[in-house]
């Protein structure tokens, strides 16, 4: 008998140590865990930041959320780059342009010139729907003055 009640014990002990590592196990996957970024003006990653959601929880702003945006001055003329990180379609409108002729350059990181523009208007469109993901370089130039960015096509 002493043997019987032994081993209704160690089958009790077995099952609350399963149900306990089962519980342990699957209380994770009520939770996300994702990385939050910020960028500066040039589109460089100042932080990152992981953080956990629970189930139900979202990132503030992450619904309904506008694209990254970024606005510089060169030559008294405003240029606005978005978005960025880009999924392929990246843009680029200048304003108080006039006649002035802008060249605008994206490199690999290998340095490899990927596309070469030169426009007379407010605006254009970069197609890098058929580059491979990662970092690239833009170079916008005006009359003798250049600005460099960060582009990310994800």
């Amino acid at each position: 008998m002493a043997t019987l009640k032994t081993i209704k014990t160690m089958k009790n002990y077995a099952l609350i140590f399963i149900l306990g590592f089962l519980v342990l196990c699957f209380s994770g996957f009520s939770q996300t865990k994702t990385f939050v970024y910020t960028y500066d003006d040039s589109g460089n990653r100042e932080h990152r930041e992981y953080i956990t959601l629970k189930s139900g929880e979202a990132i503030a702003g992450s619904e309904n959320s506008q694209p990254e945006v970024f606005e510089v001055v060169l030559n008294d003329f405003d240029i606005i780059v978005y978005p960025n990180p880009t999924k392929g379609n990246l843009k680029v409108e200048f304003t108080n342009l006039g006649n002035e002729e802008v060249g605008i350059s994206v490199f690999n990181l290998e340095g490899k010139l990927i596309s070469n523009q030169f426009l007379k208007g407010t605006s254009c469109a970069i197609n890098l729907f058929n580059q491979s993901p990662g970092i690239y370089l833009m170079k916008i130039q005006i009359g003798d003055k250049s600005k460099e960015f960060k582009i990310i096509k994800e």
